[in-house]
């Protein structure tokens, strides 16, 4: 059998990729995500949203209703 792909005998199985270092990840701002997707959401749903989270965490609805004014 010739083929172009290397069988599974040739490949290196233990190798794993390197940990990207902490100072280098993704940092990821979940407020100012949710902020910028409820400026862009219709009305209704924006209402809707803010009623769910006000539900299970009052302070981050104010929070959130602050930002976005």
């Amino acid at each position: 059998m010739n083929s172009k792909y290397p069988s599974f005998d040739q490949m290196e199985t233990n190798r794993r990729p390197e940990p990207t270092p902490p100072e280098e990840g993704i940092k990821i701002n979940g407020l100012e995500q949710v902020v910028q997707m409820l400026r862009h959401a219709d009305p209704v749903f924006r209402q809707s949203m803010l009623k769910r989270i006000h539900a299970r965490n009052p302070q981050l609805a104010q929070q959130i209703l602050r930002v976005l004014r």
